[in-house]
């Protein structure tokens, strides 16, 4: 009979210093080699939903804004500014005009770009998550196995999903006498909010005398991460015993580590 001893960790504050490269940078306010002229993007609630706002509020001389994707859509001589929503991570060109219709510049878009994290989603290898925003649906089931995998984003709105190494049942030995151990979690970003459980533990041992695998490390990194509700499951593999009654006890595999800040000022010892 194969069993698991859990530790559960809910909503862990404290995490050391070892946990704050930079975030992805958010799209802010760029000024461009036109007099005045700026823009900056607003985040829509949809996943790679974007507006694009260009401001111009004060001109020595008026010049136009024209888009070379909306059917060539072009302002006004009076107007101050111009937006639209644009598909995140997908280029797009603007000009400015002058009256007489001369080309200023032209200007190259790129939007943010967004990750949806949704269904099973299996990884054969280390992976790195990089986006503006992720969106981690209710129904995502990742699976990483021995993978490690990085998160690196400006914000994380999970709906209820799950992060794991391996399936509490799932057997997978590196020889003989030794399960493989389970890959790291890191999760790094400004803000996170919802619900999201991560479940740390090594394979279960697959020959008899094996022992089952250690748990990764999960760290947690998350400047604004009190709205975010995070279960933290730190399960120990059991090994499988030898056969003809000799040592009948199950061999563990070594608990995993979890090191978490839910908040930028938190600095405390991590588990």
């Amino acid at each position: 009979m194969r069993f698991l001893f859990a530790v559960c960790l809910l909503i862990l504050n404290g995490c050391a210093d070892e946990l704050n490269p930079p975030a992805v940078v958010v799209s802010e306010v760029k000024e461009l080699a036109v007099e005045n002229l700026t823009y900056s993007f607003e985040a829509m609630p949809e996943p790679n939903q974007y507006k694009l706002i260009f401001k111009w509020p004060v001109k020595t001389e008026p010049f136009y804004l024209r888009s070379l994707h909306s059917r060539g859509f072009q302002t006004s001589p009076l107007d101050t500014a111009y937006s639209e929503i644009l598909e995140g991570g997908k280029h797009y060109t603007y000009q400015v005009l002058k009256e007489s219709g001369d080309v200023l510049t032209e200007l190259k878009i790129l939007p943010p770009h967004d990750i949806v994290l949704s269904g099973n989603i299996d990884y054969a290898g280390d992976v790195l998550l990089r986006a503006n925003r992720i969106f981690i649906r209710k129904d995502a089931m990742l699976t990483l196995l021995r993978s490690n995998i990085i998160i690196r984003t400006k914000e994380i709105i999970a709906e209820g999903g799950t992060i794991r190494n391996y399936p509490t049942d799932f057997m997978e030995c590196i020889r003989v006498g030794q399960a493989y151990n389970g890959g790291d979690i890191s999760i790094f970003a400004e803000k996170a909010a919802g619900k999201l459980t991560i479940v740390n533990q090594g394979a279960l041992g697959c020959h008899p005398g094996a022992k089952g695998g250690n748990g990764g490390a999960v760290k947690v990194n998350i400047d604004d991460g009190e709205r975010l509700n995070l279960d933290i499951q730190l399960l120990r593999a059991t090994g499988l015993p030898w056969k003809n009654g000799f040592r009948p006890l199950h061999e563990y595999g070594e608990v995993g580590t979890a090191c978490v800040s839910l908040k930028k000022e938190d600095n405390r010892e991590c588990l």
